[in-house]
């Protein structure tokens, strides 16, 4: 098995971002699509792909600074052959070796990307084309259905569709997630909305009706009480966002009342506030 810190050549105390670094440079350098026909630039770059494999990994990468330093007895099949007459009939160990070999194997890598979406889109649930760049340096373009209720940090899995480079395994995943935009109008949280209604001073103290639309574009009539008070909330079961577990049930929609008092009062106005004044404190 080659030091997979010579074949990157990096030291055996690089960082992730320094392994990072070397693997792109040498994957781009020994890249078939730039080396056709030539058979030293493929085997190199599946080795430059297998020490990456084993490096971005904290845990292998542990294990082959440790082997380079002649403390880990490192294991493949040419030198135990878990077969031979000469060896111990240990089966656990047997098995145990043979499930580190298969763990060691070069597996090809999943990829993750962002989607961004609108508010309404992760309402409805849309369909998306996602331009992913593979680490061998290939664009793929797929279309994935996003469903009605995510959110951002809402994670989707395309399996299959990830890295390809190594034969003898299954390709990865492509991991994809989204983010969804800020709304001019509705905040969100969890799957309720919030918005701010505002509420003249008139028509709190008297109370009134008012017309909003929903995040799906349809008329609510919302009946604001007398006496109500500002930042009070009004809620509006089932006008939120769609539960993303179950499509048909939805949040709710939560009104933060914002009373609003006007700058100029015609005079005959103040004169009718000044005597309901009077008659609110005599009570």
């Amino acid at each position: 098995m080659s030091d997979p810190f010579e074949v990157l050549g990096i030291p055996r105390d690089a960082t992730e971002d320094q392994i990072k670094t070397a693997f792109r440079k040498l994957a781009m350098q020994y890249h078939p699509d730039r080396n056709p026909g030539d058979a030293a630039a493929e085997e190199r770059f599946k080795q430059v792909n297998a020490a990456y494999e084993e490096l971005k990994d904290p845990e292998r990468r542990a294990a082959a600074q440790a082997r380079s330093a002649g403390r880990y007895a490192r294991f493949d099949f040419e030198f135990h052959d878990p077969f031979s007459f000469d060896q111990p009939t240990d089966f656990d160990s047997i098995l145990r070796n043979v499930h580190r070999a298969f763990k060691q194997r070069p597996r090809n890598a999943d990829v993750h990307v962002q989607c961004r979406i609108t508010l309404e889109e992760a309402f409805y649930g849309v369909e998306k084309s996602v331009n992913v760049t593979l680490s061998s340096g290939r664009t793929r373009t797929i279309i994935v259905n996003i469903p009605p209720g995510v959110d951002t940090g809402s994670r989707l899995r395309v399996p299959g569709s990830g890295d390809d480079v190594f034969s003898s395994s299954p390709p990865g995943d492509i991991y994809i997630t989204v983010e969804v935009d800020d709304h001019p109008y509705f905040d969100r949280v969890a799957q309720n909305l919030t918005a701010e209604l505002e509420v003249s001073a008139i028509d709190a103290i008297l109370g009134t009706s008012v017309v909003i639309e929903s995040i799906d574009k349809k008329e609510i009539v919302v009946k604001v009480p007398a006496g109500i008070q500002n930042g009070q909330r009004l809620r509006i079961a089932g006008m939120g966002m769609p539960v993303i577990a179950a499509p048909h049930a939805r949040g709710d929609l939560i009104l933060i009342v914002n009373v609003t008092v006007p700058t100029r009062i015609p005079d005959t106005a103040k004169e009718l506030l000044e005597k309901a004044r009077a008659e609110i404190q005599a009570t």
